[in-house]
């Protein structure tokens, strides 16, 4: 056999041995990094429904005091009013037909009608929601 064909075969061997060794030790890294970051990961994942239950019930109160007069105007929640349409199904897909047949997918396309609501009664109803935000600094609220 050629001497550098068999020096090219000893150097992919070594490489391929190599290669092999560092898989190896990636392994046991990723194992050891997992078993490490698992129980941090559990713990944020209860620290994040924590944090969600305690805005779910932070936004709860909101609307409570905000219907009582009660809502602090500094606190940590605003309550700003949102837009709310409601599209009756039946009235607006005999308007589309008419009027705006590209709003008629398969079922009628409300995106395409919400701009067009107000100015139709006939088939849709608007108005104003109070909805809280919850503000997302919330350092000035706890100290």
């Amino acid at each position: 056999m050629n001497e550098l064909y068999k020096e090219l075969t000893k150097t992919l061997h070594n490489a391929q041995l190599a290669s092999k060794v560092m898989e190896d030790e990636l392994i046991a890294l990723r194992a050891d990094f997992e078993a490490e970051i698992s129980p941090k990961k559990e713990a944020a994942k209860r620290l994040s429904a924590e944090a969600d239950k305690a805005k779910k019930s932070l936004t709860e109160y909101a609307i409570t005091a905000n219907k009582a007069g009660l809502l602090d105007e500094d606190g940590p929640v605003k309550m700003k009013d949102m837009t709310v349409t409601e599209i009756d199904q039946d009235k607006a897909m005999e308007w589309a037909k008419t009027n705006m047949p590209v709003a008629i997918i398969v079922t009628l396309d409300e995106a395409l009608l919400k701009p067009l609501a107000e100015k139709h009664p006939e088939w849709a109803k608007v108005s104003k929601v109070p909805k809280p935000f919850v503000a997302s600094d919330l350092t000035k609220f706890v100290e």
